[in-house]
């Protein structure tokens, strides 16, 4: 359990959740999750949530095929279309529907979107399947992280409350 600690200790926090250790955090945590909060919204957007690691890769392609009518795999990426990863900015020239995804909680998505009733799909996937698919996804790709035990794992998900509050 020690291990787990250590290794979650860079990575930034905001109001007890997790965020992704990546440069769009790097300087002002505070000022991302207000931009995030305050972005500017679509009636035409689609606002992907997910847990991570529940199939968000696969609901983007399935969606992106849907609005294109076609099976081509979309040059769009979860990543490139994530709130937390990419600068804001580069939606503004995103033709319309953009779809937009999140793995943040409801209370820090984009406020506009969810007072406006725009569309929004939730992807919910079997815990059980979901946690066991990101621990074999952390697994000795973080450091500390390298000897794991599964049964640490689950202790501190169930401690701490699912898989949006820890590593």
């Amino acid at each position: 359990m020690d291990k787990l600690n250590l290794a979650v200790s860079k990575i930034p926090y905001y109001h007890g959740i997790l965020l992704p250790d990546h440069p769009e955090f790097a300087n002002d945590v505070e000022k991302k999750m207000l931009d995030i909060k305050n972005f500017d919204s679509r009636e035409s957007d689609i606002l992907l949530c997910s847990s991570m690691k529940s199939g968000s890769h696969w609901l983007l392609e399935i969606i992106s095929m849907l609005i294109s009518g076609s099976c081509d795999v979309t040059k769009e990426t979860v990543l490139s279309s994530n709130l937390e990863y990419t600068r804001l900015e580069a939606f503004e020239d995103r033709p319309n529907p953009r779809i937009i995804h999140s793995h943040l909680p409801l209370k820090f998505l984009p406020a506009k979107h969810l007072e406006k009733a725009y569309k929004t799909v939730l992807v919910m996937r079997n815990p059980k399947d979901r946690l066991a698919s990101y621990y074999f996804s952390i697994l000795g790709k973080m450091p500390g992280l390298e000897n794991l035990k599964w049964s640490d794992y689950f202790n501190r998900i169930i401690q701490e409350g699912g898989t949006e509050n820890v590593i």
